[in-house]
């Protein structure tokens, strides 16, 4: 269960407060939103603006949510991975309850795999840290089959759902797993069915070892152009593509 795997985290997480790690850097300009990278040695928060990074949370964290707080056009922190909530709950509680203590932040988007890989994670403590914030929480989760939309996995993100808290998806396009028709019906369809909105469909990005997962674009382009003459709207996803240099995501 979750409590003997976060008592296995908890060594990583101080790893993660290594001032040795990494120093501050600079990152590139995006939209008003501020990331914090939590990547298993350190966590980043930059604005995706003037953009700040750090390594070394607990040594420079106040200072860097002082730039936060004197910042009034971010309005949304997104906490990605990593993984969240593969913090213990006091940790993640600091964290969160910093964040929202800045009035300007109107949003906290929380990036993860849990509800897919370990549903139990989604317990009543995390569902109560969650959902009394000012900010909206808002939870995306990965999944790229609907096979994995099944059991204690379907629990889990109604749990997150009759909780109040928006939940997306976000999956990757990939050869012979699911880059048919039938497979992506199935995957939105589940999504839909447990309250989640299929939101973007990433085309592979190109890197070592991954080649023999890639589709053709056009070949994505034509699933959903196929998957909207089988769904609704709101259950066909984006397709987007990461491209090095662009600031935001490009639809494909």
């Amino acid at each position: 269960g979750y409590t003997g795997l976060h008592r296995q985290m908890e060594g990583a997480f101080l790893e993660w407060s290594d001032p040795r790690r990494e120093r501050p850097r600079a990152f590139r300009r995006d939209a008003n939103r501020l990331t914090i990278y939590l990547d298993g040695i350190n966590q980043r928060l930059h604005r995706l603006d003037r953009i700040f990074a750090i390594g070394a949370i607990d040594k420079y964290r106040a200072g860097h949510f002082h730039h936060l707080a004197d910042d009034r056009s971010i309005r949304e922190v997104i906490l990605s991975g990593g993984d969240p909530l593969m913090i213990p709950d006091g940790r993640l509680e600091q964290l969160i309850s910093q964040i929202d203590s800045i009035r300007h932040v109107e949003r906290i988007r929380i990036h993860t795999r849990m509800p897919i890989v370990l549903p139990s994670r989604i317990n009543s403590d995390l569902l109560s840290l969650l959902t009394r914030t000012h900010s909206q929480v808002l939870v995306v989760v990965h999944a790229n089959h609907g096979q994995e939309i099944a059991g204690d996995c379907v629990s889990a993100l109604r749990r997150l759902v009759n909780s109040g808290l928006p939940v997306l998806n976000q999956a990757v396009l990939l050869s012979r797993i699911n880059d048919s028709l039938d497979a992506l019906e199935a995957l939105s369809t589940s999504l839909i069915n447990c309250g989640v909105i299929p939101y973007y469909l990433h085309q592979l990005d190109r890197v070592t070892g991954t080649a023999h997962f890639e589709v053709n674009v056009d070949r994505g382009r034509q699933l959903i152009e196929d998957l909207r003459a089988r769904l609704p709207g709101y259950a066909v996803p984006h397709l987007v593509q990461e491209i090095p240099g662009r600031r935001s995501k490009t639809p494909l």
